[in-house]
């Protein structure tokens, strides 16, 4: 079953509750007036509720429209802190190696890897030489099939 609602759907409810004006939340939104149309039909016919009544060439939040618009407000500013949160986070990966070569070419390869992906960080576990595989899957938690 496909969910009703959508993130673009709370942005658009969160652009419309300022003023209810289609030009304005159109162009904060980067969508053509037809296309802001259409997803607001789009949901109405999902929610099966008018989310505005049209006055005139106006237009004003029902009661349906004020509780998505709600639910925009407290929705919205925790997913773009958790984005933000994810967009910023850190990632390790942990690097063993059971051949001695390795200590002549890894070197260059880690900076070349850091300059293209500063946020993650390499752990290399030199004490995983006798039997590296098991090593790098216990430190996670895994543990070989047998």
């Amino acid at each position: 079953m496909a969910n009703i609602l959508e993130t673009r759907h709370l942005r658009l409810m969160e652009m419309m509750k300022e003023d209810c004006n289609l030009t304005r939340a159109s162009k904060a939104l980067n969508l053509s007036q037809s296309a802001l149309s259409t997803q607001i039909k789009e949901l109405e016919s999902r929610l099966s509720k008018d989310l505005f009544l049209r006055v005139g060439r106006g237009m004003i939040l029902s009661e349906a429209g004020e509780g998505v618009a709600r639910l925009a407000q407290e929705v919205l500013p925790r997913l773009r802190v958790f984005e933000a949160a994810l967009l910023n986070q850190e990632e390790t990966i942990r690097l063993g190696t059971e051949c001695s070569t390795g200590y002549q070419w890894l070197p260059s390869v880690l900076r070349s890897f850091h300059k293209r992906w500063p946020q993650v960080h390499i752990k290399l576990a030199p004490n995983a030489t006798g039997n590296c595989m098991t090593h790098l899957l216990e430190v996670r938690g895994c543990k070989f099939l047998t």
